[in-house]
């Protein structure tokens, strides 16, 4: 039997462990993976011993290190819609992890110091009598957080301490990553978009302003942590990103490869999903189709939706129809109350209009917009019967039955305006003063039945006039026919007025640009 003794002669020497973040922790932001078993990005830190209250000296003394991960994250999948619902392990993995050396696979060398790891990456002990050692950590998550703790064992055997962060010795707790708020959203993220003390629930967006609703139904942590939107220009190698928690979003699978180029006047961030990015949640849902469906519930306000975009035949539906959300009697409102999410647009039929591509382009965009709670300009137009006693048609008129709009329908308001319908022959006659309210009191005559329609007895053919007319402002000959002879909308309009045409006065709502909401948790302020 042999004994070995450590003799210390005057004072013992006193150490301390610091922990040393790498060089750009302020700026480390986690990664995941394409799946959840891949590493996405790693975090290097080193432990080193030296004299207590002396930076940089070397210690007499080695130790053994014990490293511990705390409070780790354990979210499903690697973001909030990736992978598919489908595919997500149950339960969750944890998002950090201390992965053993390797020397077979040149990508994990790390962690060469370790003489233990833990069975779930959780802990892990260095090899005995050491200064210093590393260790590197990797991220599994998008939105991955947790804290080092490293307990150190001197070989005198005296009681283990705790190392602390460096230059600040009353933190033994290492947030990963830097996360001073304690909100699980890196720093480095909030300070790009000058944020702090920031709620990780909160759902703060203000751009567009749209009906006044703030955010789009995604909290902040959500958007930190990202969505796969693999056709997205601004997506990593993985397909991922993460959204501007000042810029409210909005989730489109365009199922019908139709053109959204007049959506992007809506101002709000549009991002184009895939087949598989999206899950079709509770099927008794209103609109089942969700974007955020990989939550644990930390920092989750609630479901928000999709809107399914389609290229679909409607004239079983209604004569002249060529779009269609929800259904022919849902009123629009944000993306989770649209029914199923779907949002119909006939290509074909728009193609086949006088403005062709225009109308196509116009058209989905009203769709799209009624189902970000964008409302019609006003009522429905009538179907105006401008007929003698005889039933034949008024002198100056070429056919019985026309379109009529009138002051406040939905062919009333701004004339470039998306929402504003178009086509129409007649609409009321305004009075000598073009700027002036149109009267109603037309209205009030005598209704017949045509078929289905419930239509309006001109009481005198001069109650009317044509509306438009290129190049000309109020027309006088009411003989011309002039089915859609106006240009489709380009725009949201911003004001009510009937402007630069008042081809039927003011709109009863118009400033269609004020009435976007698409947030499902808070709902909307605007409600007609």
């Amino acid at each position: 039997m042999s004994f070995s003794y450590t003799l210390t002669f005057g004072n013992p020497e006193e150490v301390e462990a610091i922990i040393i973040p790498p060089a750009d922790y302020d700026q480390w932001i986690p990664e995941g993976g394409p799946d959840e078993d891949t590493p996405g990005n790693t975090i290097t830190f080193k432990v080193r011993l030296q004299k207590k209250g002396q930076p940089n000296s070397k210690s007499a003394q080695k130790a053994q290190f014990n490293f511990e991960l705390e409070n780790v994250s354990k979210e499903p999948g690697v973001c909030l819609n990736w992978p598919p619902n489908s595919q997500v392990k149950d339960p969750a993995d944890f998002d950090l992890k201390i992965v053993k050396p390797n020397l077979q696979n040149s990508q994990n060398l790390q962690n060469m110091l370790l003489e233990s790891v833990g069975k779930d990456g959780q802990s892990a002990t260095s090899r005995p009598k050491l200064l210093e050692a590393d260790l590197t950590i990797t991220s599994y998550d998008y939105g991955a957080c947790g804290k080092l703790k490293v307990s150190v064992q001197l070989q005198d055997g005296s009681p283990p301490f705790d190392a602390h962060l460096e230059g600040k010795p009353d933190v033994t707790e290492v947030t990963i990553p830097l996360d001073n708020n304690g909100n699980h959203i890196a720093d480095a993220w909030e300070k790009s978009y000058s944020l702090s003390n920031t709620s990780e629930a909160a759902d703060d967006d203000s751009e567009p302003e749209g009906d006044g609703t703030p955010g789009d139904g995604l909290s902040l942590y959500e958007e930190y942590r990202g969505f796969h939107v693999q056709n997205d220009p601004e997506a990593d190698q993985n397909g991922h990103i993460r959204t501007d928690p000042t810029q409210k979003d909005v989730f489109i699978r365009n199922r019908g490869q139709l053109p959204v180029d007049s959506f992007i006047q809506s101002q709000m961030k549009l991002h184009l999903i895939g087949p598989n990015e999206y899950w079709i949640g509770d099927s008794s849902a209103q609109n089942p189709a969700v974007i955020n469906f990989n939550t644990s519930g930390f920092g989750h306000n609630g479901y928000q939706h999709v809107l399914r975009l389609i290229n679909k035949n409607l004239s079983s539906r209604g004569q002249g129809l060529l779009g269609q959300t929800g259904c022919l009697t849902c009123p629009p409102g944000p993306p989770g109350s649209i029914q199923g999410g779907w949002v119909r647009v006939d290509a074909a039929a728009c193609l086949a209009t006088k403005w062709g591509q225009e109308e196509l382009l116009s058209t989905v965009a009203h769709e799209l917009a009624h189902g970000c709670n964008v409302f019609h300009h006003g009522g429905q137009s009538y179907l105006a019967s401008c007929v003698r006693t005889g039933g034949e048609a008024a002198p100056g008129y070429d056919k019985a039955v026309y379109g009529v709009s009138y002051q406040g329908d939905e062919n009333s308001g701004d004339h470039d305006c998306i929402m504003r319908y178009e086509g129409t022959d007649l609409s009321q006659a305004p009075p000598n003063d073009p700027s002036a309210p149109h009267p109603l009191s037309w209205l009030k005559a005598k209704t017949m039945q045509i078929g289905k329609k419930t239509v309006v007895l001109c009481p005198n053919p001069e109650s009317l006039r044509v509306p438009w007319i290129e190049g000309a402002f109020y027309p006088t000959d009411p003989g011309v026919d002039l089915p859609n002879k106006e240009k489709p909308g380009t725009k949201f309009c911003t004001t009510p007025d009937g402007v630069p045409y008042p081809k039927a006065g003011n709109a009863t709502l118009g400033k269609c640009q004020q009435q976007f909401c698409i947030n499902d948790s808070q709902g909307c302020k605007f409600k007609p």
